[in-house]
């Protein structure tokens, strides 16, 4: 009896504590989001609310927008900004603005974005949000137009706080169908002050395509371990996973996707890769990493 006795009671304290695990991974499942006091930063706190479906929820979180919970922080739209309405359509969430929107301070508005963003889509039913102003489409300091936004949208640090943001619009270049050639893409985005522009540009690339007719040249397993930069010479570290082969695509191919890419974008002349720290790798039996690599025009298609 004893005996059944312990393992009841280690049943119900396995049980009490799965419960435990539950409860603290509902409660951190939801966050609103703010400005810090000098409004550099969004700031996340744990949120619990009280709607469950989707439509619930955004209307939910629509009212903190306004609101910061940091007496000494500030809400992520300004004063005077207004939610002319809100509509969901497969899973796009439209916020139309009024006009007190665009008068925002820039460095302001792009964070009050970020935030606006992280806040949707974490609902399960919003992959997506649009923003307009007055009905008129918002666009950025170039004049393009912002269109959808996701998390993939905004890079930023792996901590809790979105630091100020840059926008960049970047061609990434992978490999085109036959394996042998590089195509460009562009691809725009936000990216936090925090992350060096060569650490987003490798991890873009590890992300691979979007377009149609391009194939990946790394494989998205991949980690990185590490970039720096030093008298323009770029350092990419990476771990084992990327000497995974790749069906069709050539070593050089992955190699020159990588250095290209790193030499148009970033103020780079020559790159050197490494696999788990170490240089002395012959990349798929073919090609030596221990060298400093050069951009190489003669593998972009149409050269």
């Amino acid at each position: 009896m004893k005996r059944t006795g312990k393992i009841l009671l280690l049943g119900l304290l396995g049980v009490m504590a799965l419960w435990g695990c539950e409860k603290e991974d509902q409660e951190e499942r939801y966050h609103r989001y703010y400005l810090d006091g000098e409004q550099t930063k969004v700031m996340a706190e744990s949120y619990e609310p009280e709607a469950a479906d989707a439509k619930g929820l955004a209307a939910e979180f629509l009212d903190t927008l306004s609101v910061s919970p940091d007496e000494e922080g500030e809400p992520l739209l300004a004063e005077g900004v207004k939610v002319n309405s809100m509509e969901l359509s497969d899973q796009v969430l439209n916020l139309d603005l009024n006009g007190a929107y665009l008068k925002m301070d820039p460095s302001r508005e792009i964070l009050a974005r970020a935030g606006i963003v992280r806040t949707f889509t974490q609902i399960t039913d919003i992959s997506a949000v649009t923003i307009t102003v007055n009905g008129a489409v918002l666009k950025n300091d170039d004049g393009t137009a912002v269109g959808r936004m996701t998390q993939e949208t905004f890079v930023e640090n792996s901590g809790k706080q979105i630091n100020d943001y840059k926008y960049i619009s970047m061609d990434l270049y992978f490999s085109d169908e036959t394996g042998e050639k590089l195509k460009s893409e562009n691809r725009a985005l936000y990216y936090s002050s925090n992350v060096p522009l060569e650490r987003v540009v490798v991890e873009q690339l590890i992300k691979g395509p979007q377009e149609s007719g391009l194939l990946a040249t790394i494989p998205p397993e991949t980690k990185v371990l590490g970039v720096s930069v030093s008298d323009q010479i770029c350092y990419v570290n990476l771990d084992g996973a990327f000497e995974q082969d790749l069906a069709q695509v050539q070593p050089e191919t992955v190699v020159y996707s990588i250095v290209n890419t790193l030499t148009t974008v970033c103020d780079v002349k020559q790159v050197q890769i490494s696999v788990n720290g170490d240089t002395k790798v012959t990349f798929r039996d073919t090609l030596e990493l221990d060298q400093f690599f050069e951009k190489n025009p003669k593998l972009m298609e149409g050269s």
